[in-house]
């Protein structure tokens, strides 16, 4: 994985060249008849760019995780629950929008030190970037929060994926765990 500023800059550079994209991705083409297509019928570079930032995060089984009172927030492969410190990635998440399902959790514990977690999981309607996303899932957020007992309750935090994929509550505490709820 690299870890210095040269390497990402390198990999982010390979990453465009293979985009086919050499001058600036957001000029359109000169031919553009307003149909999303070039010339040629081929995407416009910005089209290729966000159609790969999407395979990206996909392939990578990418997701944000939050959690509170921490403040605690990273990028995360939902399924093997490593953290990712990629720049490409980063910029993948940043630079578009994309439709997220988001699984927001309370995490508790009883009397007893039994743990149990209060979870529902939304998706919202349209497209956010990364971040406009707290404002789409912060009355759900608050809904959960609140319907918890205040006694019990030990962490809250959230899970967003950029993608329609469902979570389940197992896979879904790992996570929050890896992340350090």
């Amino acid at each position: 994985m690299p870890t210095s500023r040269a390497q990402l800059s390198k990999i982010t550079r390979r990453l465009w060249r293979a985009l086919g994209n050499t001058n600036c991705c957001w000029a359109k083409d000169s031919n553009d008849t307003g149909a999303g297509k070039g010339s040629l019928g081929r995407p416009l570079p910005l089209e290729r760019a966000e159609r790969s930032c999407r395979a990206l995060l996909r392939t990578n089984h990418v997701a944000v995780v939050n959690i509170d009172p921490s403040g605690n927030q990273n990028m995360a492969n939902w399924k093997s629950c490593r953290q990712i410190r990629s720049l490409a990635i980063a910029n993948a998440i940043f630079d578009f929008s994309y439709r997220w399902t988001i699984y927001i959790a309370a995490m508790c514990r009883d009397e007893r030190g039994a743990e149990y977690i209060k979870s529902v999981e939304i998706s919202p309607e349209g497209i956010y970037k990364v971040e406009r996303l707290t404002d789409a899932i912060e009355h759900y957020y608050l809904e959960l929060r609140n319907s918890a007992n205040p006694n019990h309750l030990v962490a809250s935090g959230w899970i967003a994926i950029p993608d329609e994929v469902s979570m389940e509550e197992a896979q879904a505490a790992k996570l929050f765990y890896a992340a350090g709820a």
